[in-house]
Order: C-alpha cells, then structure tokens, then sequence
C-alpha cells in the first residue's frame, strides 16, 4: 500500500457518519469532544459536555474514584490542591473548575447529561498516580456503568484486561502514546479480544499504513487529541474511525467545509 498523503476533498466524505444522529466509536469519519469541549469551557463539565454533544454526538471523558467511593470526571489526579482519590464526593462536588462550572460524578453524566449518546470512558488507573488499584476495580466498575454504545480505555492495559476477562460485552480500547508501537498494541488487542487502538495522532501520522494493518486485523483505530483539520482528513483517509478534538465545533465545521467546496 503507498504511503496516504492529505486527502483530497473529492475522494473522501468528511462529515461524520451518523447513526440515528449520533457518530459511532465504530462507524467511519466520527468526531468525538475531548473532555467535552475544552476550546470553550472547563474540561469535563456539565455544559462542555452537552455542547459537544449537540455538536457532534460523541465525547471522551476521564474516571477516577473519589475516597468514598464515586466514580468520578477528572483528569488530573489533583485538582484545586484536593488529591481526587483522598477527597469525598462532596468535598469535589463543591469546587469551581472555572467560571462558575462544577464537576460531574459518572453517574450524573449517564443519568441526567449523555442521554444516548455514545462515550469513551477513559479509566484513569496510573500505577504512577495516586489512587492506583491493582486490582483494576475502577475499571470493573466503570464497565458495569457502561452502556452498550460506550468505549471503555486506559493506558494501564492489564485494567483493560480485566474488563474483558469479566465483562466481555462492554467494548475496550488501549490508549498509547508514542512510547509505545502501534505493532504491540495491535498484538495486544487481537490476543485479548479489546475492539479498538487509540493511539496518538502524531504516531500514526509516521505510520498512516499501520491503520490499514489495525483494520484487517479486525481492530478499529481512534486517535486524540487532533486540532488540525489537515491532519483530521489524513486520518481519515488512512481509514481511522474516530479522532478526539479540543475543538469539536470547529472541527466539523472546517471539515464540512471541506465537503462543500
């Protein structure tokens, strides 16, 4: 296969599939809100949430377990110098991420916030971060809350593992970065049975070739955190399904454009 330059504006639809409204982790050409939508408000908050929800029907979002035992949005593992994992539920409950915004509990997010939309789940369980669990029951129990449209992830691939040992209906994906080769991972998801690599725009970008190789092994490719439309619609044409964006309004606007002209 030769290598993928830019795609041209004839050749690939850029809008993003949709599936009764709303793109799929697993159709073609999806957009998803990296934490919502962090261009224009807090990450992980209610109103980030929805608003790149209306815009382009999907987000990606992060969960960690407060000290009494709620599943948690946040990505630090420190916020407002309050260590996520030593702080009840209600203690968090209180803090201003930012204009006024407070954070969300995973339940909220599914209950009262996500309606049908799909998510990904990311599971924050960092051997190297406070609140690690060994025993990956962050990951467990975020699975028992997914709903059948829902991604889980991490970058801590054994709690992956778990997940499918336990729950093998709930879809899951390893996250990389580019310390990591899309070979292993790719390995790694075909043995244990995880139905997606997510890994960083800028280690396919010096491999477009490896999507192809993901996708003939059965294993769908999502990438973050991508804010470059050009860099989207090589992805795209590549065969990735989904890319993460700070910037999920704009990117599908500067895509649709693209389809327009």
């Amino acid at each position: 296969m030769p290598a993928l330059n830019v795609l041209t504006r004839r050749t690939v639809p850029f809008l993003p599939n949709l599936r009764n409204g709303n793109p799929m982790f697993f159709s073609e050409n999806g957009i998803a809100g990296h934490r919502g939508w962090p261009t224009r408000f807090p990450d992980n908050t209610a109103a980030g949430i929805r608003a790149a929800l209306d815009a382009v029907g999907s987000i990606e979002t992060d969960v960690r377990r407060s000290a009494d035992g709620m599943l948690v949005l946040f990505h630090d593992p420190v916020i407002a110098g309050r260590v996520v994992c030593e702080t009840t539920w209600n203690a968090l409950a209180e803090v201003d991420v930012g204009g006024g915004h407070r954070p969300l509990s995973l339940r909220t997010l599914l209950t009262e916030v996500a309606g049908s939309h799909p998510l990904n789940l990311e599971v924050k369980n960092s051997p190297s971060e406070p609140g690690f669990e060994a025993d990956h029951r962050i990951a467990l129990d975020t699975a028992q809350m997914a709903r059948p449209d829902d991604l889980l992830s991490s970058f801590h691939w054994p709690s992956m593992d778990a997940v499918r040992a336990s729950h093998p209906e709930v879809a899951t994906g390893l996250l990389l970065d580019e310390s990591v080769s899309m070979s292993d991972a790719l390995d790694h998801a075909v043995g244990l049975g995880h139905v997606a690599v997510i890994p960083n725009w800028r280690l396919l970008m010096q491999d477009l070739e490896a999507v192809a190789l993901a996708r003939s092994r059965g294993i769908r490719v999502v990438s973050w955190t991508v804010n470059d439309p050009s860099v989207a619609r090589a992805l795209f044409e590549a065969g990735v399904a989904v890319i993460i964006t700070d910037d999920p309004g704009g990117m599908r606007t500067a895509l649709t454009e693209d389809e327009d002209e």
